[in-house]
């Protein structure tokens, strides 16, 4: 007899792009469909239902049933519904165009907001109304799994249901002197967990700042269980279709480059790998290899801080650095084969996939010797201080120019990859939840 199983799909409400938490979510349901041991049902605990269901689409191959918190039957548009920019926004967006680098406009649009949100807090920040229907499926279900979002309030109605949350990181906490108002008013995935919520992290790092900023969590409800990478992410060493996709990005042909993936978020340090490349280019080293940078992702958190060191920069080293936005899930592969090298600094990561995807591409990893990340590395890569300027500069000195280095490094990286699997992490995590 199969479990009946609620999977809140709420993750799906963030920007279109395959974020880790997304990636997450896409590789756990997917096998708990597969595994034939669920009835699943989705919701989404937050108010952007319509988004998260064609998000869902977008990227999940199987169709699932879904409870809307509003009505019994929820059907979607066939267009879907725009949602126009609040005038704040919108002059914020005209004002920030005329003072792209205005400080002082920031801080008062801040402010505003700050205000705005006290006097009247968006609907996804505030205390939702318990929903009937939510009620009714969780009477009649055993087991409710949050892969990012807090417990809904409405689980209180059954007291056997098994509750099983995800924390990915608690980047909130640990690194709050940079996401000041970031969070302002949301509730953290950890504050909703009960004593008998079954709980998983994507690390040891992530369960031991778990376990040291929640006390009150009991050390056995914690599982940490690795997460994988997808088969898609493997080493291509066919010229014309990596050239192929590098003309795409408009990306040279025909100069190594030093590749990174990540938001355009603080937290990721791309400002100091820029400052890095910017020191190797300068030196006799990257002037006779004309090596380039290549940044790919979407803009987040403080991002015009990147916009100001790269502004600062020498002309010839800018006309070095590619800044190459959104790229499709597909063309990655090709991007981390390209490359002579993977360089991820991120100041805190709750696992941390990227690193990994470009050791299972047959790319050396270069990365920070912080939080989860040489959990992921191990010795398969050069791990640095994240602040060490001088470090990874000569860093890219060494891995651009030895090529003996470069093969080790593969070598150890493929080992590395084949320890890290999602069918053998939600094997585990069935095995938890069933038991």
């Amino acid at each position: 007899m199969k479990l009946q199983l609620i999977f809140d799909i709420a993750c799906f409400t963030g920007q279109p792009s395959m974020s880790g938490s997304l990636r997450y979510a896409v590789e756990v349901l997917k096998r708990l469909v597969e595994s034939e041991k669920f009835d699943i049902m989705t919701i989404c605990s937050l108010p952007e239902e319509e988004f998260a269901l064609r998000n869902l689409k977008r990227y999940f191959p199987y169709q699932l049933p879904f409870q809307s918190k509003e009505a019994k039957h929820f059907v979607l548009q066939d267009q879907p519904v725009l949602l126009e920019k609040s005038l704040l926004r919108r002059t914020e967006d005209r004002l920030k165009k005329m003072f792209p680098d205005s400080r002082i406009l920031q801080c008062v649009a801040d402010m505003i907001r700050t205000v705005k949100w006290k006097l009247s807090p968006p609907p996804f920040l505030t205390e939702r109304k318990s929903s009937p229907f939510y009620e009714k499926l969780v009477t009649e279900s055993d087991i409710y799994f949050s892969p990012f979002h807090p417990l809904i309030p409405e689980l209180g109605q059954n007291q056997s249901i098994r509750k099983v949350i995800v924390i990915h990181d608690l980047i909130p906490v640990i690194l709050a002197d940079i996401y000041q108002g970031h969070h302002f008013f949301q509730k953290y995935p950890w504050e909703s967990i009960t004593p008998d919520t079954i709980i998983f992290c994507d690390s040891e790092s992530t369960k031991r700042d778990l376990l040291k900023y929640c006390p009150e969590i009991k050390p056995d409800q914690v599982t940490t269980v690795l997460i994988g990478v997808d088969k898609m992410f493997m080493p291509y060493s066919n010229r014309m279709q990596i050239d192929r996709i590098l003309e795409k990005y408009s990306i040279p042909t025909n100069i190594p480059y030093i590749f990174s993936v990540a938001t355009l978020d603080i937290r990721k340090n791309f400002d100091h790998v820029m400052n890095c490349f910017a020191k190797y280019s300068l030196s006799q080293n990257g002037m006779e290899t004309n090596c380039h940078l290549v940044l790919t992702g979407v803009s987040g958190w403080q991002d015009r801080k990147f916009k100001k060191i790269f502004a600062r920069l020498p002309e010839k080293v800018k006309k070095k650095i590619i800044f190459t936005g959104y790229v499709e899930d597909n063309d990655l592969p090709f991007l981390y084969s390209g490359a002579n090298c993977f360089c991820y600094m991120s100041l805190y990561e709750g696992f941390g996939l990227p690193p990994l995807e470009a050791m299972q591409c047959g790319t050396p990893v270069i990365t920070s010797n912080t939080s989860s990340l040489p959990e992921v590395v191990g010795d398969a890569g050069i791990m640095l201080d994240p602040h060490d300027v001088e470090g990874l500069a000569n860093v890219f000195t060494h891995i651009i120019s030895n090529e003996k280095l470069r093969q080790e490094l593969i070598a150890k990286g493929f080992e590395q990859a084949k320890k890290f699997s999602w069918d053998r992490c939600v094997d585990l995590i069935v095995e938890k939840i069933m038991n």
